[in-house]
């Protein structure tokens, strides 16, 4: 908080911590709070205890490992190089003209698939693997995602392990 205090001007109105602590030392906030939100992080907050956080790492864990393995059997490669992949999002990169078709035909199979950011925007697709039922959305969505490369004539090279 030191830190904080040090500094003459700070650049944030939403966040600035000191003026939240200003109000948080008279039990206040210095906003008027989006109150779903606090229920929304209460309940979720209520749900990892009763999981346990060693069991929801593991079960994110393994939701990137099978969202893994699954876009290496498509053939595409993933973003993240060996030994920096994440267990929250799994990257990977078809072939450029395919990202908006694969994203549209998961789309219609009620599935929903991130596209890149920035320079990225157009050449990678993302899947999301944290949340509490992760598990079975991978497998929903790495179903689609097989449909899509079907349907769409997409040959990626199959990677044999």
């Amino acid at each position: 908080m030191a830190h904080i205090e040090a500094q003459p001007r700070i650049p944030t109105y939403g966040l600035n911590l000191k003026t939240y602590k200003k109000f948080h030392l008279r039990n206040e906030t210095p906003y008027t709070p989006s109150l779903p939100t606090f229920y929304g992080l209460r309940q979720a907050l209520r749900e990892l205890e009763a999981d346990g956080l060693q069991t929801r790492w593991q079960m994110h864990a393994q939701a990137a490992m099978d969202a893994r393995v699954a876009v290496k059997e498509f053939g595409f490669d993933l973003f993240a190089e060996p030994g920096f992949e994440s267990e929250t999002i799994t990257a990977f990169l078809p072939e450029g003209a395919m990202v908006e078709p694969i994203k549209k035909a998961m789309a219609v199979a009620g599935v929903q698939i991130a596209g890149g950011q920035g320079k990225w925007k157009g050449k990678m697709l993302r899947i999301a693997t944290i949340g509490p039922e992760e598990t079975r959305n991978i497998s929903v969505c790495t179903a689609a995602l097989r449909n899509a490369v079907q349907n769409l004539k997409v040959q990626p090279e199959v990677v044999v392990a």
